[in-house]
């Protein structure tokens, strides 16, 4: 089933329609599916909250205006200013909007509709930057500009390599683990001598060196783990995003990291897709939100170089990987990497829009896709790269290719994507072989060398990366309770309370409480992929389980028949990119769901807790629990999923992406028509 429509008709792109977002859902009309709209709300049994009704607790107006609780505005706020992708600005607490685009900003309500969120507008690099990078590239010869344009892979780039060679970036492949391993202070020391290194090339131009550190400083040990993005984009926090990326930020540059490959910009469309948890939300407006606030927290509220510290970013993947067709993956799987068949407004929509608001913000680097658009490798396409990104969107940042796309994506080469507009290469196959081809490669204009080693210097000089060393006192603060405390709040604000029949929750802390389920004390799954290791290994690093944490507040007992009430946390297993693809969304353990109806069973109160990176199937279940919450991957701070259980925190967040009824609807999305999946997209119950 294919139950997709063309946004560029029917996407959300007026403030009222935003306003209403996370209230009742988008353009579809429709509010819940269960019927219950909030304290609040005025949505009936058959769910019909539509754009003109009044909003429940989380103070979402509709249409007409008519606040909820907190009194958020809804369409008398101003509508922002379209950008290329016909964007518009979501209404903040005062119904004043903003605007969005490539030079825009967009305000929003923060969670609960608590005051305006704003996307500044930076113009860079700084005249400073521009004379030293012309300066240098006037010293540099065709092969050592050519190096610029390659990142050296850990554990297979030496010190000496790099001090040789002097590449633009080393970098991290994910999971990669240090000689000394996985801590802040192994990593910090084994960066430092790259660091050092490069005061010894020839020009003493630093290196970049990133890593895919996504939702907390994800390589190391000890750190804060956040949310994955799905659960945040349901939070209606920015603020909280942008937060939780200057905590990301300091984590990392403790390390000896100074660059990161997020924030991840993708729209997902697909519900077997392995990537469904790292897209902040199905419609291309709230994404475009959520990145450019974690685009502001990591490098600076303030464009490229004013955080303190600071990541540089580099969102990715340009653009429309979302979009991809089921059966065209390149990696083996379903969906990641495919072939997206859409045309160039839908594009525009969902592909670019995500983009504008990082982009007015000064994001410094983007990693092109390694996807096929209308089955040309996005890796060479000239006309998204240089004529859209570079040209209409007038990025001022260098682009970079994914894990060896120029080699390995279909009707790639290096030559290709170099005078595709790519600036840099990821190429750990043949890291020294991919500096030779730029340099010897005849159809590579000179021109086109020194635009991508300028672009590259020029970041770095913005990104303040000049005569940059690790401070070290930050591993101070690396896994502070400060830090966790902002994790824990991220927690909270991004669990979707699903189902609450007969008021089952909150639960009493005098309750006798039994825990169980695959995900109950198991931080592999709470965390998901991307968590010291490529495919997750969250058990190696320090946090609270969902069953330490309720311990910490009620009496847990190891007999469901001494219980009050009864807590399954059914998970899926962790994964990450083309190994998470599936067939299938019914991936919740057998086991799990057999607990669960153990637990209706005894005639207790039950609970279930639903730990995933995409939507799963549980319709066929939701009668053997009261209470249903979706909690998606919320990472190491479980003290957050007990504070809504137990009412410290009356829940607040709303689905960012579809929740189907059925495998048949894994690709539907808000915008379809007909639209009737298990939970709407924008539902969330409180208390």
């Amino acid at each position: 089933m294919r139950a997709r429509a063309s946004l560029s008709s029917t996407i959300c792109l007026t403030t009222a329609c935003l306003a209403t977002a996370f209230a009742v859902g988008c353009s579809s009309g429709g509010g819940d599916t269960t019927g219950a709209a909030g304290s609040g709300g005025a949505a009936g049994a058959t769910g019909s909250a539509g754009a003109g009704s009044t909003a429940g607790e989380s103070g979402a107006a509709g249409a007409t205006g008519a606040a909820g609780q907190s009194g958020a505005a809804g369409a008398t706020g101003a509508a922002g200013a379209t950008g290329a992708a016909g964007a518009a600005g979501a209404a903040g607490a005062t119904g004043a909007a903003g605007a969005v685009g490539a030079a825009g900003a967009m305000g929003t309500a923060g969670a609960g509709g608590a005051g305006a969120f704003s996307i500044p507008t930076v113009a860079w690099p700084s005249d400073a930057c521009k004379t030293m990078a012309a300066t240098l590239i006037g010293q540099m010869t065709r092969a050592e500009k050519a190096a610029q344009m390659v990142m050296a892979p850990l554990g297979i780039a030496s010190v000496a390599d790099v001090q040789t060679l002097a590449p633009g970036a080393v970098f991290a492949p994910g999971g990669y683990v240090p000689p000394g391993g996985s801590g802040i202070a192994a990593w910090g020391s084994y960066l430092d001598g790259f660091i050092a290194a490069a005061d010894q090339t020839t020009h003493k131009i630093p290196f970049l060196m990133g890593a895919d550190v996504l939702h907390g400083n994800n390589t190391a040990i000890g750190t804060v783990i956040f949310p994955h993005n799905a659960g945040l984009g349901g939070s209606n926090d920015p603020a909280l995003v942008q937060k939780g990326a200057q905590i990301t930020a300091m984590e990392g540059a403790a390390a000896g990291l100074n660059w990161t490959f997020a924030p991840f910009a993708g729209v997902s469309w697909d519900d077997q897709w392995g990537r469904v948890y790292e897209s902040f939300s199905e419609d291309p407006m709230v994404a475009n939100m959520f990145v450019a606030a974690a685009t502001m927290g990591l490098q600076g509220a303030n464009g490229l170089g004013t955080g303190m510290p600071a990541l540089v970013s580099c969102s990715k993947h340009w653009a429309g990987d979302g979009q991809a067709n089921p059966g065209t993956s390149n990696k083996g799987g379903v969906v990641d990497r495919g072939n997206i068949t859409i045309d160039e407004p839908t594009m525009m929509s969902v592909g670019v829009g995500p983009y504008l608001g990082a982009l007015g913000a000064g994001l410094g680097s983007v990693m092109v896709s390694d996807a096929s658009w209308n089955g040309t490798s996005l890796t060479v396409s000239s006309h998204m790269i240089t004529d859209i990104l570079k040209g209409t969107e007038k990025f001022a940042g260098f682009v970079s290719t994914d894990w060896n796309a120029a080699t390995e994506s279909k009707g790639a080469s290096i030559a290709g994507a170099i005078n595709a507009g790519v600036d840099m290469l990821m190429q750990p196959s043949d890291w020294k072989g991919a500096i030779n081809t730029i340099n010897t490669t005849t159809s590579i204009s000179d021109a086109r060398i020194t635009d991508a080693a300028t672009r590259i210097i020029e970041t770095k000089c913005q990104a303040g990366l000049f005569g940059w060393k690790r401070d070290t006192t930050l591993a101070a603060s690396v896994g502070s309770a400060d830090h966790r405390a902002v994790a824990r709040q991220a927690v909270r604000e991004s669990l979707v309370l699903l189902q609450n029949t007969a008021a089952a929750l909150p639960l009493p802390k005098t309750a006798k409480v039994y825990v169980g389920g695959s995900g109950s004390d198991s931080l592999d799954t709470q965390c998901g992929g991307w968590t010291i290791a490529w495919q997750g290994a969250g058990h190696l690093t320090t946090g609270t389980t969902i069953s330490q944490a309720i311990a910490k507040v009620a009496t847990v007992v190891t007999d469901m028949t001494q219980a009050d009430a009864v807590v399954i946390v059914l998970s899926e297993k962790p994964y990450a990119e083309f190994e998470g693809d599936s067939q299938s969304i019914n991936t919740l353990p057998a086991a799990d769901f057999a607990l669960l109806h153990t637990a209706r069973m005894s005639g207790k109160k039950v609970v279930a807790i639903v730990t995933s990176g995409r939507p799963v199937l549980i319709s066929d279940h939701l009668t053997d629990a009261d209470a249903w919450i979706a909690a998606w991957l919320p990472g190491t701070e479980g003290d957050g999923v007990a504070d809504v259980l137990f009412g410290d925190y009356h829940p607040t967040a709303k689905l960012s992406h579809t929740w189907p009824m059925t495998d048949a609807q894994v690709q539907l999305i808000f915008t379809a028509t007909p639209y009737a999946p298990l939970f709407k997209f924008g539902f969330g119950l409180t208390y």
